[in-house]
């Protein structure tokens, strides 16, 4: 779904405080990482860039090998 149209939605048509739906996206975000999977945001600028979305996206696999050898984000203590 495109992103400015779901936040614009939430934002103006639900009045929605911006923090409540970026902390939303940030919940299912963390989710999804328990999940063992990886998410990366891009808008439609970016879409239509391949070089863009082709560095956007090697971005995300370097992002999510550093994330999971430094143990997922959670405290080793």
């Amino acid at each position: 779904m495109d992103g400015e149209a779901k936040y614009r939605d939430r934002l103006e048509a639900k009045r929605q405080a911006p923090e409540k739906v970026f902390g939303a996206e940030r919940v299912r975000d963390d989710a999804i990482r328990r999940a063992n999977w990886w998410v990366v945001h891009w808008g439609w600028a970016t879409a239509w860039d391949t070089r863009a979305l082709g560095h956007k996206i090697r971005e995300g696999f370097e992002d999510a090998r550093r994330f999971r050898r430094d143990g997922g984000g959670r405290s080793t203590n």
